[in-house]
């Protein structure tokens, strides 16, 4: 990447970089495992639907992936593109199925090559933000197939109809609300809206990755260059605006960069048979806020730290079945719709990511996430009741065997020279939030003294 590719970016909102993936050794590997995910969905939902995957095999990829939103009702798209999908009311986390955050994905995310491209434009502190998306954009005849499949299932089929999808649970997926933005046409828009008020000014680029060939006539981007310099803003955009707009036709392989705010969409797949299949991963500095403190980003490069470098992508998988049994659990913590009207003000979003980046300040700490529960280091704790004082108070003036106490709202347990205490205590003032620690002191030769502890929030 040169100084002029950076200039070129600047001033016009995107970038083009050709050959930046190799079709063979990237793109066809990643392709083979993904499209065993999508089989795999498929079948785990034949199977929950009493039915039988028939001549499912033999269909070409399109086609298969047609009937796999037939036969889960569109939920397949909740389970492989979860962070537009968990806005919905009726978002479940899926446990039964194989997990959307393969290796393969993570390993793609963190390409060398993209990092690269990313690194030359935001700087050598580079976090992969938790927005991704799957882009799957199917002709007509696929569409169609879909809605037969549901029909055959006994469902009530229905075109695709932008003005029809629901915020409800629909087991027709054409009716669902983010269906026209992953398989329909895309809409104009710009990324930055969809983020919280403080990510605003976050440097953010959407590395968009195409999987197949994306050309005119089967769905590739539409940008209008120098857009970005308008300031976040949604619809309606001028007709005299968007006539400005040139298409990006790539092969696989090639990359294109966004800008946060730059305009963009993509045309219509009016092709007979053809799809197009595509990826988009976030990047922003990791100093600066990703717009969904609520989903587990990681730190993708870092040259004054690589040791944060997450690196795992096991792990990396394991923080997001965390956070999404947090959401199935407790529901987005705002409205998509408000967050798009411009309804969440600087401060709540500002509040709403200090609260998560205490609660989640490492890969690590995502894991105990569960049902509304978060650990945070005892370095961002506050004084609990319990003090290494009062356990010498306590503990060494009683002689029960073994020693069990009720002391405030903690009970105390003892198991030979160790001492376990949990307590349950209202934290975070100004979030209604209730909290219980668990704390292990432990005796030495000049008295009791703090060993560990863990501090979880109840939301």
């Amino acid at each position: 990447m040169d100084t002029e590719n950076s200039k070129n970016f600047e001033r016009d909102g995107y970038l083009v970089v050709e050959g930046a993936l190799d079709p063979s050794h990237d793109i066809e590997p990643f392709a083979e495992a993904y499209t065993q995910l999508l089989d795999s969905l498929a079948y785990v939902y034949f199977a929950d639907a009493g039915t039988t995957s028939k001549d499912y095999d033999s269909l070409p990829l399109p086609e298969r992936f047609a009937t796999l939103l037939a036969v889960s009702g569109g939920k397949a798209l909740h389970h492989l593109d979860p962070v537009l999908n968990s806005f919905l009311p009726h978002f479940k986390k899926q446990p039964n199925l194989p997990g959307a955050q393969i290796p393969a994905l993570f390993n793609l995310i963190s390409h060398a090559g993209l990092l690269v491209v990313v690194e030359s434009l935001i700087g050598p502190e580079v976090t992969a933000s938790p927005i991704y998306h799957i882009n799957f954009k199917l002709a007509q005849k696929h569409l169609d197939l879909g809605q037969h499949k549901v029909g055959e299932m006994g469902h009530n089929a229905a075109r695709f109809n932008p003005d029809a999808v629901t915020n409800v649970s629909n087991t027709d997926p054409a009716l669902e609300r983010f269906y026209g933005f992953q398989v329909g046409k895309t809409g104009w828009h710009m990324d930055a809206i969809s983020g919280l008020y403080d990510s605003h000014d976050s440097e953010i680029v959407n590395a968009w990755i195409s999987i197949t060939e994306a050309s005119e006539a089967n769905g590739c981007l539409l940008v209008i260059p120098g857009s970005h310099k308008e300031g976040v803003r949604g619809e309606p955009f001028s007709d005299e605006e968007k006539d400005r707009a040139i298409a990006l036709p790539v092969k696989p392989g090639d990359v294109v960069v966004l800008h946060n705010k730059v305009l963009h969409s993509a045309t219509e797949n009016t092709t007979e048979d053809d799809y197009r299949w595509a990826f988009n991963f976030r990047y922003h500095p990791t100093d600066q806020p990703s717009g969904r403190p609520f989903l587990p980003g990681y730190v993708a490069r870092s040259r004054s730290e690589p040791e944060t470098e997450l690196k795992n992508p096991y792990l990396w998988s394991a923080m997001w079945e965390r956070a999404l049994d947090h959401l199935s659990e407790n529901g987005s913590p705002f409205d998509y719709t408000e967050l798009r009207a411009g309804n969440l003000d600087l401060k709540f979003a500002e509040e709403l990511t200090e609260r998560w980046k205490t609660r989640a300040p490492n890969p690590e700490s995502w894991l105990p996430i569960l049902c509304g529960l978060f650990t945070t280091p005892i370095s961002a704790q506050q004084d609990w009741t319990v003090t290494t004082e009062r356990i010498a108070e306590i503990v060494d003036n009683d002689s029960n065997s073994p020693p069990f106490w009720e002391y405030h709202q903690s009970t105390i347990t003892r198991i030979g020279e160790k001492v376990y205490v949990s307590t349950m205590e209202t934290v975070e003032p100004g979030f209604d939030s209730f909290g219980k620690q668990w704390s292990l002191f432990e005796r030495t030769e000049s008295g009791w003294a703090k060993i560990s502890e863990v501090r979880a929030i109840n939301n």
